[in-house]
């Protein structure tokens, strides 16, 4: 592709593995024995942020770096690339 253009149309190659971050939350939420308005809380987000996580829900961009920042790890750990619809 052309140099700066994040592939066609602009769409990104990337997408962000929700199921794969949503279980990952889950987990050490779990095993913190945290209730969903407490992780909420530790994040700085509301519990729907975080229930709606869970249910597949993409989170905004301050969100998602609270969660990267919480569980300890890099953003890239939860991209994986975009599917073509060809």
């Amino acid at each position: 592709g052309t140099p700066g253009r994040c592939g066609v149309f602009g769409m990104s190659q990337w997408e962000l593995d929700v199921a794969k971050l949503a279980g990952m939350v889950d987990a050490m939420r779990r095993l913190q024995k945290l209730k969903q308005w407490e992780l909420a809380n530790k994040l700085g987000t509301s519990a729907s942020v975080v229930s709606r996580l869970n249910q597949g829900h993409r989170p905004d961009a301050d969100a998602l770096t609270a969660i990267c920042m919480w569980l300890n790890v890099d953003l890239r750990a939860y991209a994986k690339k975009r599917e073509d619809d060809e």
